[in-house]
């Protein structure tokens, strides 16, 4: 580095036309920090030999110098490497070094003894099988896998991953540092899921899992509360959709819930805290309350799957008395006119919309009654967590499991649209914080588990309406559109949609 270096530049954020530019290797921004910037420098450098070589040995960006040394490397140059932070965790990607740099390399540096791992798992990418056999390393999973991933290369032959009890620890992380970052593409979420994964929705998993985007499976063994799969499946990391996903699997299936208070605390947020003390609660369990349970930790929707008794609910506000319209609520819902009763709860303008809406006036009357006598106008009480600017349905966690309510939404998840590919987006809703949409899980079930997936429409053919099928509104226009009526309903007229499927 030179030590002319402005560190001014290591202060601020990148302009998108800058970090554009740093991707396709055409400039190097002028600021350079900031973790978008960073991975578009990284991209940039790994995909682009001899670009912003200029960065190299910035003391606060170490990441840029190891994607300099690993360009080097795969452009079978030796660099000069004085540190361990100085070593890519990655020099076979975008472009693997040949056989001669890589013996080289190991000559080169005989001291690092992650090396000969890493040296293993190019050998497999670039199918240097003779190589591998000399470097005396254990059976390693991440080679194991470049390996079963480039069987074309000749490394099919490699020890897999059980040809030892002494396997290294399988590290998950971004070893080339810069998040697949590029310019072009398609979003994660809109990126069809291949058949591949769909597949393994509806099968066991097997003992190696072959190499696909599971982002799917982990949101849908969370919705389902599969906690052997979840387990087995997630990442350090939560993905996108995750988190609602969590939480609507532990709503419905209380061994899910068990096994996240089984947890390590770091593994809690609050928001799984309060489904986790919700499911508690609706199992007539309320050893989780104490008196120095957090505020932030009390669940807010306790009635849905499952009431809980009605005994629940009445000890439940007489033991935390901020739970008590909550208790009231669920009581309301549960049709626990007793209890109702019984609970010692304020009227607020939440229950009194909610009231309106059910079959049982007594909710309303009662409430209006309490509220005359107390001199309270319920249009302009309003709970302090909830605030005059939001609607009781619009929180967390009543928007995720909103839709599933049979007096809300009769069909619950159910969709009648066929599409002719997955993707993740939408599936495990929204962030809490966001605007919360309708989830597509709907069509994740009805595609991956149609009993005759001929009748899946492909991409050029859009999305099949099954509600237009068995209404007998599907124009006969193909082969394929002939023998779909037929197997639903044996004639029929209509339309079909056509192009990408919408969410």
């Amino acid at each position: 580095m030179s030590d002319s270096f402005d560190r001014s530049r290591l202060i601020g954020v990148g302009s998108l036309d800058d970090n554009a530019a740093a991707v396709r290797g055409e400039r190097v921004p002028h600021i350079v920090s900031g973790r978008a910037t960073l991975c578009c420098v990284v991209r940039g450098i790994r995909y682009h030999d001899g670009f912003a070589s200029d960065l190299r040995g910035i003391p606060e960006l170490p990441e840029l110098t190891r994607a300099l040394n690993a360009r080097a490397i795969m452009s079978n140059r030796i660099p000069k490497m004085h540190t361990p932070q100085e070593f890519p965790y990655c020099f076979w990607h975008p472009d693997v070094p040949c056989e001669e740099t890589l013996r080289e390399l190991l000559t080169r540096y005989p001291d690092n003894a992650l090396l000969p791992y890493q040296v293993g798992r190019a050998c497999a990418v670039g199918g240097y099988t003779e190589l591998y056999r000399h470097l005396d390393i254990l059976p390693d999973v991440s080679i194991a896998e470049e390996a079963r991933d480039n069987r074309e290369s000749g490394t099919a032959d490699l020890p897999g991953r059980h040809g030892s009890s002494h396997s290294l620890p399988e590290v998950v992380f971004d070893i080339t540092e810069d998040q697949c970052i590029d310019v072009e593409g398609i979003l994660p979420g809109d990126r069809p899921v291949s058949p591949e994964t769909v597949q393994l929705l509806h099968s066991p998993l097997p003992a190696d899992l072959p190499t696909v985007d599971k982002d799917l499976l982990i949101l849908m063994a969370a919705w389902t509360g599969k906690i052997d799969r979840y387990a087995r499946l997630r990442r350090p990391r939560m993905v996108d959709g995750e988190l609602p996903c969590v939480v609507r699997g532990i709503y419905h299936h209380p061994f899910f819930a068990k096994w996240w208070l089984t947890q390590p605390d770091k593994g809690l947020g609050i928001l799984i805290r309060q489904a986790v003390h919700a499911r508690c609660t609706m199992n007539n369990d309320l050893s989780w309350l104490s008196d120095t349970t957090p505020e932030t930790e009390l669940p807010e929707m306790i009635w849905f799957p499952q009431p809980a008794r009605p005994e629940t609910y009445i000890e439940l506000a007489r033991r935390q008395p901020r739970m008590a319209s909550r208790a009231a609520r669920a009581c309301m819902h549960a049709n626990y006119q007793e209890a109702f009763n019984k609970v010692s709860w304020e009227p607020d303008k939440w229950l009194w919309v909610e009231a309106q809406h059910l079959p049982n006036t007594h909710y309303l009357a009662r409430i209006e009654r309490k509220a005359a006598a107390m001199g309270i106008d319920c249009e302009q009480r309003f709970l302090p967590e909830l605030g005059e600017a939001v609607s009781w349905e619009d929180r967390w966690p009543t928007a995720v499991l909103g839709q599933e309510w049979p007096h809300h939404h009769p069909n619950g998840s159910q969709s009648l649209t066929l599409v002719p590919e997955l993707t993740t987006n939408h599936v495990g809703f929204q962030h809490p914080e966001e605007t919360t949409t309708h989830s597509t899980v709907g069509q994740v079930l009805l595609h991956a588990c149609v009993a005759d997936e001929s009748i899946r429409p492909t991409p050029a053919e859009g999305e099949l309406d099954l509600g237009e099928i068995y209404q007998g509104d599907l124009a006969v226009q193909s082969e394929k559109d002939g023998r779909i009526t037929a197997l639903y309903r044996g004639s029929g007229r209509g339309r079909r949609r056509g192009g990408r499927p919408h969410h």
